[in-house]
This record gives structure tokens, sequence and C-alpha cells, in this order.
């Protein structure tokens, strides 16, 4: 049995990191804050981002 190593370390900075870099617009939806932006390009991202940050 293999167990997974899973934390959350360092996701606000990945966030934060995709907002300033990808195409990510702020709206709202209803009376909501929101961010909009293609799920694909963010698991992208976070593959990359991963690899540099948790290497």
């Amino acid at each position: 049995m293999t167990e997974v190593d899973v934390s959350a370390d360092g996701f606000d900075e990945l966030g934060a990191d995709f907002e300033r870099d990808g195409a990510v617009v702020r709206g709202r939806v209803g009376g909501a804050d929101a961010l909009l932006f293609p799920v694909a390009d963010a698991v992208a991202y976070a593959q990359g981002w991963l690899a540099r940050h948790r290497a």
C-alpha cells in the first residue's frame, strides 16, 4: 500500500501566481465575487508550478 502525502501548503501562492500570470477575469455572479478562467489552463499552470516549488 502506498500512502500519498497531501498538503495544501503553497496553494494560496499558487493561486496568486496563476491569477497574476494567467487569463483570469474578475467579476460578480449574483452577489458574489467570482474568478473566471479555463480549468485546463489552471491545471497545466499548477502542474508546472508544483514541479518548480515542491521538487
